[in-house]
């Protein structure tokens, strides 16, 4: 960006996206043509606790371009923080994130609003949990990928996850 840009903005881990992000950056897209804002989606290049993060960034970036071909997509490196990122935006700016982060973001200077997860929601720690345990239909209804790439990221979450949680071999 150019110029500083009035955007409605949401930073997060996405790992994996699942139905309630969708839900949330539908939000977001919708109140941003509301208020002639850009919506915009800024992905975390975070892989610790690798436990947590199964998908590189790359990937999680395809599956919410999937959902959303016409958002604007940013990642955020080790280099370009979102505090760095930001600086692109003006101060006419908002922020969306879900309940339990609405306070990690205070240095930043722009309104914030927080969304509250219902009980029993979707979560990327429930995704994790289902494909560590196989559990494929549960699996689905968190993450409503379309059927291609249900399988296709199912497959790459569960070895991400295999990757990432191996221990080292003890010494013979």
């Amino acid at each position: 960006m150019t110029d500083k840009e009035s955007v409605i903005f949401t930073y997060g881990r996405f790992n994996p996206p699942h139905r309630g992000h969708k839900k949330m950056i539908e939000e977001i897209v919708a109140k941003a043509r509301k208020n002639k804002k850009t919506p915009v989606i800024v992905v975390s290049h975070s892989t610790k606790p690798p436990n947590k993060n199964p998908l590189n960034q790359n990937n999680k970036i395809k599956i919410l371009k999937g959902w959303f071909p016409n958002v604007k997509v940013l990642k955020s490196a080790p280099n370009k923080s979102i505090a760095k990122i930001t600086e692109d935006f003006n101060n006419n700016s908002l922020m969306v994130v879900g309940e339990n982060r609405k306070n990690s973001f205070n240095f930043l200077p722009f309104r914030k609003n927080s969304i509250q997860r219902p009980k029993n929601a979707a979560s990327a720690t429930r995704v994790r949990t289902a494909v560590s345990s196989g559990n494929v239909r549960t699996y689905k209804n968190l993450t409503r990928y379309n059927s291609k790439n249900s399988n296709i990221f199912f497959q790459k979450i569960k070895s991400g996850l295999i990757k990432k949680t191996k221990t080292k071999k003890s010494p013979k």
